[in-house]
């Protein structure tokens, strides 16, 4: 074998050599690269997905909370207000038959004399509210007209115009007549603000004149009963409306 010969064989050998070894490096660095790959590890799209559902819950409330935070925030205004006019105090709660009923107060006129009565009978309109109620009513004490426990009794539409309204009649010597709205008085008989008569009326009893009082009766005047000779100084009206 020739010197050429020799010399082509041995260049023929090396090339070959670098080329296994360019071969084998690729290799390595391929392989090195994905075991040691510093790229972040893709995201499903069901992962996206419940990424931002998680997020959404977590950041926006429900309907139903949204709900009862506005209902709540409204109780607690209507709960913690007491608002005062120049007429009427607005109470939150009152103990009454161990149920808590709203109430308001409402002032009256310091000139109120006396209190007037009318007899029950002449409630004559049988498609009217007054009348409905006197047909469960009955002649109770001093020939009071009374649903339970309360005196029948006419105010004017200042106070309350509701048929069956619990209020309470308070007197200055600390006395309270406990009562049902059961007549209204026109507004025609009664001031500007329609809370007095010009006798100096603020409270009319519904009463039996057949049997009432004589005093009562003799005076024209419901105050000689019951220790209710004593100016009005408050009415007190409740939520609270007889059922009938």
């Amino acid at each position: 074998m020739n010197t050429e010969t020799k010399f082509v064989l041995s260049m023929i050998v090396i090339c070959a050599i670098i080329v296994v070894i360019s071969i084998m490096n690729i290799i390595s660095v391929g392989c090195g690269y994905e075991e040691t790959s510093s790229e972040p590890p893709k995201t499903t799209f069901d992962e996206i997905v419940t990424e931002v559902t998680e997020k959404e819950t977590i950041i926006k409330p429900s309907v139903e909370e949204t709900e009862n935070t506005t209902r709540n925030t409204e109780t607690d205004e209507l709960t913690s207000t007491e608002t005062t006019t120049e007429s009427q105090t607005y109470n939150t709660t009152t103990q009454i038959h161990n149920a808590t009923i709203g109430y308001a107060n409402y002032s009256v006129p310091s000139n109120n004399t006396i209190k007037s009565y009318m007899d029950y009978r002449c409630i004559t309109l049988t498609t009217s509210k007054q009348y409905e109620l006197q047909t469960i009513a009955y002649t109770g004490n001093h020939g009071i007209r009374m649903i339970n426990d309360r005196y029948c009794v006419a105010l004017g539409s200042y106070y309350t115009t509701t048929i069956g309204q619990h209020v309470d009649i308070e007197l200055k010597n600390g006395k309270v007549i406990k009562g049902i709205l059961a007549d209204c008085k026109d507004d025609s008989h009664t001031d500007s603000t329609n809370r007095i008569n010009p006798n100096g009326s603020v409270v009319e009893f519904v009463v039996d004149t057949k049997t009432l009082d004589s005093m009562a009766k003799k005076m024209g005047d419901i105050s000689y009963v019951n220790d209710w000779n004593s100016k009005v100084v408050n009415i007190k009206v409740y939520d609270k409306v007889e059922k009938f």
